[in-house]
């Protein structure tokens, strides 16, 4: 969409036609994150598109232990029974989940889960939604327990992983940048 947008109240006009915040004013810092997350939290949850953990690992959006200190657990509680509603609704089981399973849910996330970032939900649920962690034959809190369990323990090994890397190439500069001083402490005695 190419729309010249003047004012504050467009941008607020596009989000709640479109159902989604446009890429080009999406959160650059946790402050505008929190912000975003206040005044649209449903279009701005269907905005965020983590395809990989490094998606994740590098996003500027806010933890949901971060959210709930600063804005106040019963909002994070909130927010995340607003995640759960749009995964609920996705599945069709036979038996879904009451609006009070849900919010006992959340309630339990927010409690158990703090450090994750509301892009890591996204990214667990869509995994989920895809059959990353099996078939769904119902859907309840601790299914939902069971897939983030699941997501933790394979974000917390490509974290390792991805540290090891980080480390091995820090160490091959290392070894590099000592090769070219012994070198050149060689050349200056000829």
């Amino acid at each position: 969409m190419t729309t010249q947008v003047t004012k504050k109240t467009d941008w607020q006009e596009i989000i709640l036609r479109e159902n989604r915040i446009p890429e080009e004013i999406m959160p650059t810092n946790v402050e505008t994150s929190r912000r975003c997350l206040n005044s649209f939290p449903q279009q701005y949850y269907r905005s965020l598109k983590p395809v990989k953990f490094e998606d994740v690992f590098d996003s500027c959006h806010t933890s949901i232990g971060s959210y709930a200190r600063t804005e106040g657990r019963n909002k994070a509680v909130a927010v995340i029974n607003l995640i759960l509603i749009d995964l609920v609704q996705f599945f069709s089981v036979g038996n879904s989940m009451k609006a009070e399973q849900i919010l006992q849910t959340a309630d339990l996330i927010v409690d158990d889960y703090a450090i994750l970032k509301i892009d890591d939900f996204k990214l667990c649920f869509d995994r989920a939604k895809k059959g990353r962690y099996g078939e769904v034959y119902r859907i309840d809190g601790q299914v939902i327990f069971k897939w983030l369990n699941q997501y933790f323990d394979d974000r917390l090994t490509e974290a390792e992983n991805l540290s090891y890397r980080q480390h091995q190439e820090h160490k091959k500069d290392l070894i590099i940048e000592d090769i070219r001083t012994m070198y050149r402490k060689e050349i200056r005695k000829i």
